[in-house]
């Protein structure tokens, strides 16, 4: 654990209001620094991935700053920013310790920390250099395995590596079991990694498979995901964001799957299931991987739309279910919504009539700069392509007396071999149907018209393409 470093940009919270743990009997935490020559302090925490101020002090002429409230803290890891370079440093606080004073050097906290009326403090503090002393230990013996020398020496300092993680382990569950559910307990308990069975009997690669279904499987036995104490600390965030980023396979079906574990185990207490449930909402509604939207449209349907998030009010709710709506129909995996479109001479011409192994439905406008500068990619695309099964259904989205503007584009930029089609009057729905609210949007399309892939950047066509067409192949033989 890293105790001194630059710290994140703080910026307001109003997500929620803090919870009650047990009466409010107020905090006051005061502090000493030497070799601290500035006259504030100030005292933040750490909320998902983001930092937020709590409380600022000013020094008295005794050299003390004094941080102090009415209202209790919430319990969690806080940190003690100093001016005017942002270092900082940081302390623990739980429910029944939440009047203390310590002293250290601004400087070398780690080794001058020292509590009064904090027995969580220094205990924790004990530990950091515990911990700070062994990493001095490992970092040589960690050379001589990487390096190349003897076996026998890597053996040997292998052997010393694993006893570390052994003494380490013992010091870790002796600490937690002597302070069970206070703040350090779990955040030390959090830390700990699962250990991995080796499976006797099948071959290596087996092996790493069933370890890594193990290890996913297991990943949360020492962490409660639900505590309330752990929603005001790091490790909680980086625990949970490492496994559904990182851990599980990243496709959409998975990743939902993910994201309903960790909700699920966190349902239990509201605040702690509000924050995550928002902050998964938010994260896959800015998502820019294709396809994730149906994270989106999953965390809605699951929650939003069945009133686990009593705290939305009905205009947001239903601005985010209405959204959620309008883009399930247009999902990777999802059979593409006809549409009824016109050709220049007026003859009409429907989607489901393109017979094709695969459709590059392409959204554009004549006025669109985007548009512009990337048609010569599609339309270079188009030209390697079109022998190998590729239909470019090219939809002017121009309305109207501007129709005339997408026939002098499409000569212009040389589309004539695209299947060009418009919608003056948007009788199709297409706006509605395929979100069209910038250009250019691009959907490809196998022969079933089922979508496999969209928000493709023209640049990409190629590579997209010649993926599909492979599995293609391989599946046809």
């Amino acid at each position: 654990m890293k105790l001194l470093y630059k710290i994140f940009i703080f910026s307001a919270f109003s997500i929620f209001a803090s919870y009650t743990v047990n009466a409010d009997n107020g905090y006051e935490i005061k502090v000493k620094l030497k070799n601290y020559t500035q006259d504030k302090l100030v005292l933040g925490f750490q909320l998902g991935d983001k930092s937020y101020i709590k409380d600022s002090a000013i020094v008295d002429q005794n050299g003390w700053f004094t941080f102090k409230n009415e209202k209790n803290l919430d319990p969690g890891v806080y940190i003690v920013l100093m001016k005017p370079d942002n270092q900082y440093f940081q302390i623990l606080v739980d429910t029944d310790d939440q009047h203390f004073s310590f002293e250290a050097d601004g400087k070398e906290p780690l080794t001058t920390f020292k509590a009064k009326n904090s027995k969580y403090n220094n205990i924790f503090y004990d530990y950091l250099r515990y911990i700070d002393g062994k990493r001095h230990e490992v970092e040589p013996l960690q050379k001589v395995v990487s390096g190349d020398n003897p076996e026998s020496a890597k053996k040997k300092a292998q052997e010393g590596l694993d006893k570390i993680n052994d003494d380490v382990r013992k010091y870790q569950d002796n600490l937690a079991a002597k302070n069970p559910n206070t703040v350090m307990a779990l955040l030390v308990k959090a830390s700990q990694d699962i250990e991995v069975p080796q499976f006797e009997g099948v071959s290596d690669s087996i092996n790493k498979v069933k370890r890594y279904f193990y290890y996913k499987d297991h990943y949360f036995d020492n962490i409660d995901l639900s505590n309330i104490k752990l929603l005001k600390t790091n490790v909680l965030f980086q625990k949970v964001d490492y496994y559904i980023q990182k851990l599980v396979v990243q496709h959409p079906d998975t990743v939902n799957l993910a994201v309903k574990r960790v909700l699920d185990k966190m349902a239990p207490t509201e605040e702690v299931f509000k924050f995550y449930l928002i902050h998964y909402l938010n994260f896959y509604a800015k998502s820019n991987i294709v396809g994730f939207d149906a994270v989106y449209v999953f965390i809605v349907e699951n929650y939003y739309a069945k009133g686990m998030a009593p705290w939305t009010e009905k205009e947001q709710l239903d601005k985010i279910t209405k959204e959620a709506r309008s883009i399930k129909p247009t999902l990777i995996g999802k059979t593409a919504p006809n549409i009824k479109m016109y050709k220049q001479d007026n003859t009409p011409v429907s989607l489901y009539d393109v017979k094709s192994d695969f459709v590059v439905l392409l959204f554009w406008n004549p006025d669109c700069g985007h548009c512009k500068k990337e048609m010569p990619d599609v339309v270079a695309m188009e030209k390697r392509f079109k022998d190998k099964g590729v239909t470019v259904f090219s939809v002017c989205t121009a309305l109207k007396d501007k129709v005339g503007e997408c026939w002098n584009f499409i000569k212009d930029k040389e589309m004539q071999d695209f299947l060009n089609v418009v919608d003056p009057e948007v009788t199709s729905g297409y706006y509605t149907l395929y979100k069209v609210t910038q250009t250019p949007l691009t959907f490809i399309l196998d022969k079933d018209k089922k979508i496999v892939s969209k928000k493709i950047s023209p640049e990409q066509l190629d590579e997209v393409l010649e993926h599909f067409i492979e599995e293609k192949h391989k599946t046809d033989k």
